[in-house]
């Protein structure tokens, strides 16, 4: 395919943002033609997708897609592409695939399957959902989980600021559930519940309050695997591992592509990335944040998942009025993406991305009775948000101009990028130009500062090792501290500033830090990346 020129993007992105922003709401009759022509668009789509250029560009390196149609049949169910772009395996239908975020409406959906909007429901009051009502967690201080409600946790009102818990998570890889929850609340002031803060530990808190309320005396795992089987999932699992993913195993490998300089990740560039494997020992192990992530399925399992949604005879909830359906206007519920909601036309969707090498999607339109879901192992690009958009934009009538899919991965990813890399893309504006000067000599050889985060559980160490090399250790590796070591650059020497380049899932390109030095001493430091989780989170004291 290396002399197809429709590898490129052909039509410009204006075209195609005027096909996106006039996308059809659902339909009740779909007629075979459009079915016909939809499956097969999606599929010349999946393959632009996923074949190199002569450069050795795809726009990701591998796919796996399946359809549910409103027979409640699957009626495409295959692997684009390969498992690693380095190797001669390619994707197939049961190959395992890091879903990310797609382990959120999974898993409000296995509480559904379990009973639990059932089993809290007032009995004095039956017209008020089980998902209404405050769970208590044995982990979680009253405090907080008293005024809360179910749905609050797992539709991201928690009232916990947006992503917390989640540079713990990177800087401990190690560290157990109820220790990160422990540092993440006694931390963490001012939780009141209501604004929608996308917080992953949150919501992971919430599904497993409803564990403890259906009294399921276990592990998140272990009932979930109970329930996924029950629901006819059988190749899929939370236990996140490198055991379960060991090198014979059918697995699609996570990967990484962003162009450098990140400040060009917003241009509409019309052709894809090249590729490279996530290295092992750096490989995300979501394990942690299960039920919110963590979850490892295949496409033939996540047809079986489209069915029982779609199917009128699934028991858990009728098929237009899933948990999700939040019939307050409320665009996001109970681990669902809600569109039209209140309305015949209601779609639930949602999107998963790993920075560290997954981008996955979801949809499901109940008035049609058709779902997609697309696997990627690749950092997300929103080729399966576009790939999912095309097949229910050409379902209802409504054609991508001129057949561009590239045109449509190229505006896909730059949207994408907005929304995932604008803090990266902006430190990379604000820090990488900045002339570095010489480190002040009033910062003496050896160490120079040690504190402690109890946020972070972590210590932080700045130690000078040369006149031109200081660096920063920070985190707790599986056989102790430091997880990593980070060369500091100094900006401004008046002022004791220097960037580093931020690691882990929640990197954010450079960073700045600063040091606070008194009578000759380090006092503190003061770490723009840290001070992300929320304010003074950043500011550490030198250890006394």
């Amino acid at each position: 395919m290396s002399s197809d020129t429709s590898v490129y993007a052909q039509i410009g992105p204006a075209p195609i943002r005027n096909y996106l922003e006039t996308s059809p709401e659902a339909v009740a009759s779909i007629s075979d033609d459009n079915v016909r022509i939809a499956l097969n668009r999606l599929e010349e789509a999946a393959k632009l997708a996923t074949t190199s250029d002569q450069a050795g560009k795809r726009w990701v390196p591998g796919l796996a897609i399946v359809v549910v149609g409103h027979k409640k049949e699957v009626l495409h169910c295959d692997g684009h592409g390969m498992k690693r772009v380095d190797g001669n395996a390619t994707v197939g239908p049961e190959t395992l695939f890091p879903c990310a975020s797609l382990s959120k409406p999974v898993s409000t959906t296995l509480l559904a399957h379990a009973g639990l909007p059932r089993k809290l429901a007032p009995k004095d009051r039956p017209e008020i959902e089980g998902w209404d009502q405050p769970v208590r967690y044995a982990i979680v201080r009253p405090s907080v989980t008293e005024r809360t409600t179910l749905r609050q946790w797992i539709s991201h009102r928690s009232g916990l600021p947006d992503h917390a818990g989640d540079r713990i998570e990177d800087l401990n890889p190690t560290i157990l559930l109820d220790t990160l929850i422990n540092c993440l609340l006694k931390n963490q002031t001012g939780i009141q519940p209501g604004p929608f803060n996308y917080t992953n530990f949150g919501f992971t808190l919430g599904c497993l309050g409803g564990m403890e309320a259906l009294g399921a005396g276990t592990r998140w795992e272990d009932a979930a695997k109970a329930w996924l089987n029950e629901i006819g999932r059988s190749r899929s699992t939370y236990t996140f591992t490198h055991a379960d993913q060991d090198p014979h195993a059918d697995r699609a490998f996570p990967h990484i592509g962003q162009p450098e300089p990140p400040s060009v990740l917003l241009d509409v560039v019309g052709t894809g990335w090249t590729w490279r494997v996530v290295n092992r020992d750096v490989e995300r192990d979501p394990t942690l944040q299960a039920p919110a992530g963590g979850l490892l399925s295949c496409a033939r399992d996540f047809g079986q998942f489209l069915i029982k949604l779609l199917d009128t005879g699934f028991t858990a909830f009728p098929p237009t009025h899933p948990p999700s359906a939040d019939l307050e206007g409320k665009q996001y519920s109970l681990g669902w993406n809600v569109k039209h909601p209140g309305t015949e036309s209601v779609s639930f969707s949602h999107s998963g991305g790993f920075r560290l090498g997954a981008g996955t999607y979801l949809r499901f339109d109940p008035l049609s009775g058709f779902g997609v879901a697309a696997l990627s192992n690749g950092e997300p690009t929103g080729v399966p948000e576009a790939l999912g958009t095309l097949f229910f934009n050409q379902l209802y009538g409504h054609q991508l101009p001129d057949s561009d899919y590239a045109s449509l991965f190229a505006v896909f990813r730059s949207l994408m990028m907005r929304e995932m890399y604008t803090t990266k893309i902006d430190n990379y504006n604000r820090y990488h130009g900045r002339q570095t000067e010489k480190i002040p000599d009033s910062i003496p050889q050896g160490q120079v500062f040690e504190g402690y985060s109890p946020y972070y559980a972590s210590k932080i160490v700045i130690e000078r090792k040369s006149a031109s090399e200081l660096v920063l250790k920070l985190g707790n590796a599986r056989n102790g501290f430091p997880l990593w070591e980070l060369p500091l650059r100094c900006i401004d020497a008046a002022t004791l500033t220097f960037v580093y380049d931020t690691r882990g899932e929640n990197e954010l390109g450079p960073s700045a830090i600063q040091l606070v030095q008194e009578n000759g001493i380090v006092v503190k430091v003061i770490d723009e990346w840290l001070n992300g989780s929320g304010p003074g989170l950043g500011q550490i004291a030198r250890h006394a």
